[in-house]
C-alpha cells in the first residue's frame, strides 16, 4: 500500500474509490497499487484499485520532483 500525502497539510484519509467527491481537497488517498509504470520521460504513475484502464485512482511523481529529493 503507497499512502500519499499532499503537502503534509491532510486532512482526511479516503479510500482511492471515493476521491472524485473530495476534488479540491487536501486528502491522504489510501488504496492497494495495482500497477506501476514509468514513461519514457522519466515520470513514475501508479494506479490504486486495478491496472489501466480500469483503475480507480492514478497518482504520479514527476521526473523533477524526483531528481529534487
Amino acid at each position: 500500500m503507497i499512502v500519499c500525502a499532499a503537502l503534509l497539510e491532510t486532512q482526511a484519509q479516503i479510500p482511492a474509490n471515493f476521491t472524485a467527491s473530495h476534488v479540491g481537497e487536501y486528502a491522504t488517498v489510501e488504496g492497494v497499487v495495482a500497477e506501476i509504470f514509468t514513461s519514457k520521460a522519466g515520470n513514475t504513475f501508479f494506479n490504486i484499485g486495478a491496472a489501466y484502464p480500469n483503475q480507480t485512482f492514478t497518482g504520479y511523481f514527476s521526473l523533477v520532483a524526483i531528481n529534487d529529493i
